[in-house]
């Protein structure tokens, strides 16, 4: 049973090592899947914002050039090896499928062996018993026989010679039996032995065999597990080398992602200015329609009242003429009748103008009330989808806001690790510094012991006390040059820290000033959107009011004014948004040509991060802040500050416009708000 369980043995450990090359080559494949994500982010990251970059700006480092060209080789090599080793772990899997049918196999046949023995053994049992029964009997006959012989001879000879007889045919009966019990169970033993051998000898080639498979493939297994682990070795340097290289390659991303949220926070600008704008406008033109039409309705009401005035008048002449022609003494009947025909006739064509007036008015009326509902409707339609525009821009502002918290939350979490890592380092250094110095006072100790034991020995020697002096003082020299060396690094890489400290705070600064900036801009945004509503509604009140039959309004003094100023506004505005549509095309006309593919791929990923390393904080645009991050910063582009000072004033511009426009919308027009 021992050697049985050899085999299982060596079968659970080959199983127990194919399952821990399993796991460290999943820890691999997921290393690897890493370092693609990490290539895939550098390699294929692009951002339209950044189109509109000079080129001047666009200049890489050869070196992250070449390292991420290696990077990518690298992979490449990395994944024709990952498939390489899951061939050879699905070999591995066959072999030792295979290894585990031939064991199901021997396990199968060791139990019908196994069976056979068993049966063998009690067929071998119970022959046992049946040889030991006849020996009993035969020794019990043997006794009988030797009791007969002992006995008297007063019995019958005859008669004891007869049961002698059948005594003797029993026992020779009985040793037959024992002779053929005998040889069958030597026929079983010799069987069962030669069985037994030759299963022996199999399992033991089994064993040898399994053995030299098992030795094989741990052979193979410590030959992978070192190729894997020099490849891990190899690839977690690489990983850190490129993980140091793309510190710079993050910082210039993030300056580019806030560079693109400032934007963002200008067209939202522009955005609002507009839609005051086009309130503005439309709102007047509404306003000087209504007024319009109102005067057109004075102006006939004014002509029915003189036309009616006119015929009263005209009546009046006309019975004064009858009175005096009858005082004169004419036909009063003639004249009566004459009377009666005239105010008839002149009663029907009154009723025939008025019927007249009343349908032309009545139909211009519904006229201008089409009119108005459908202005009104192209106004709701122009108004839901300016709020559909200012939605996608709050969703697009909250995602970048929740972007740049984790970019955020994530450079505090680097800088605290880069902290701690400093802080190692410099207690690393003053502790390598003060072995150092306590080397430095053993060595000059032993040196003057020396130069002692010397001078003690053999004071002959041509070494004076002058020689003694400028040795040692030449050693001190050299110890106070390297350690005034060391008080510089040591200087320098506080001063680093110190930077590094006082530029993120400006970062922290600028995110909390932009924060502020994008809470104003949402607030402005709210009350421009309540005082749009306001507006409207009282507009369309103001409209059904003088639709309903009220006295026309007559229009302020200060309507021209307004208007006058909505133009210059409109002028301003247009020359703004010219420009903007102008960098617009720039840009639009950059990113054309990239997809065109007239600028190469690669020369337009050098030229990014190139002006993503040029490009200065969004701290040096603002205030206190600004000036913060630029006395800290190490590279200053001049031209991109004063880009970044040109979109200052651009947005200060169009926030004045929007004030202005707002000051306007909400100045009193035509006698009401």
């Amino acid at each position: 049973m021992d050697d049985s369980s050899e085999p299982y043995g060596l079968l659970n450990a080959a199983r127990n090592e194919i399952f821990e090359l399993k796991r460290k080559n999943a820890n691999q494949q997921l290393l690897i899947s890493h370092l693609e994500e990490e290539v895939r982010q550098l390699t294929q990251e692009e951002h339209p914002e950044t189109a509109a970059i000079p080129s001047s700006q666009r200049d890489i480092d050869p070196e992250l050039h070449n390292e991420m060209q290696k990077l990518i080789i690298r992979n490449t090599e990395v994944e024709s090896e990952k498939e390489c080793l899951t061939r050879q772990v699905n070999q591995l899997e066959a072999d030792v499928k295979l290894q585990q049918m031939e064991i199901d196999q021997l396990r199968a046949e060791n139990e019908r062996i196994s069976t056979e023995g068993a049966e063998f053994r009690r067929n071998v049992k119970s022959k046992v018993e049946q040889a030991r029964r006849l020996e009993l009997e035969v020794q019990r006959l043997t006794e009988q026989i030797k009791e007969l012989e002992a006995a008297p001879d007063d019995e019958d000879p005859v008669a004891l010679r007869q049961k002698l007889n059948a005594r003797e045919a029993e026992l020779t009966d009985l040793t037959e039996r024992h002779r053929c019990v005998n040889s069958v169970l030597g026929e079983v033993r010799s069987r069962l032995s030669s069985t037994v051998h030759v299963q022996r000898q199999f399992i033991e080639q089994m064993q040898a065999e399994f053995e030299r498979v098992a030795m094989l493939h741990e052979k193979e297994r410590q030959k992978l597990l070192a190729e894997n682990d020099a490849r891990v070795a190899s690839l977690q340097s690489e990983y850190t080398a490129f993980r140091r290289l793309q510190h710079d390659d993050k910082r210039r991303l993030l300056r580019e992602h806030q560079q693109t949220l400032s934007s963002i926070q200008a067209q939202f600008d522009e955005y609002r200015t507009t839609a005051e704008f086009l309130f503005s406008t439309e709102a007047a033109k509404f306003e000087d329609k209504l007024n319009s039409q109102m005067l057109k309705f004075d102006m006939e009401l004014r002509f029915v009242i003189r036309a009616k005035d006119k015929l009263f008048d005209d009546m009046v002449a006309a019975k004064d003429g009858k009175i005096m022609s009858l005082i004169d003494g004419s036909d009063f009947q003639a004249m009566l009748i004459k009377h009666e025909l005239d105010l008839e006739q002149m009663r029907r064509s009154h009723e025939k103008d008025v019927e007249n007036v009343k349908q032309t008015m009545r139909t211009e009326k519904e006229h201008s009330i089409a009119g108005l509902k459908k202005e009104l409707a192209g106004q709701r339609s122009v108004e839901e989808k300016m709020r559909g525009q200012t939605r996608s821009l709050e969703a697009t502002v909250k995602d970048l806001t929740q972007q740049l918290q984790a970019k955020d939350e994530s450079w505090a979490e680097r800088e605290g690790y880069y902290s701690q890592q400093h802080d190692e380092w410099q207690a690393r250094a003053d502790q390598l510094s003060g072995d150092i110095r306590s080397l430095i006072r053993d060595r000059a100790a032993l040196r003057h012991k020396l130069v002692r034991l010397k001078y003690t020995a053999n004071p002959a020697v041509s070494q004076s006390v002058d020689v003694i002096v400028r040795n040692l003082t030449q050693a001190l020299q050299d110890l106070q040059e390297k350690y005034s060396s060391v008080a510089d690094h040591h200087q320098v890489s506080l001063a680093e820290l110190d930077r590094l400290r006082l530029q993120n705070r400006g970062l922290l600064r600028a995110k909390d000033t932009l924060q502020l900036e994008v809470d104003r801009l949402m607030s402005d945004y709210s009350k421009i959107t309540e005082a749009f509503e306001a507006i409207v509604s009282s507009d369309s009140k103001s409209a059904g009011s003088n639709l309903g039959g009220t006295a026309p309004v007559p229009r302020a003094p200060s309507a021209g004014k307004g208007i006058e100023q909505g133009a210059a506004l409109l002028r301003r505005f247009r020359a703004i948004n010219a420009r903007m549509s102008k960098e617009a095309s720039v840009r639009e006309r950059r990113i054309a040509e990239l997809i065109d593919g007239q600028v190469d791929e690669e020369d337009a990923v050098l030229q990014l991060s190139a002006r993503v390393q040029d490009v200065p904080p969004v701290g040096a645009l603002v205030d206190e802040t600004g000036e913060v991050a630029a006395r800290n910063s190490v590279k200053v582009y001049k031209p991109a500050k004063k880009k970044a000072a040109r979109k200052l004033d651009v947005a200060a511009e169009i926030r004045g416009l929007g004030a202005d426009l707002l000051v306007t919308t909400k100045m009193p027009v035509g006698g009401h708000s």
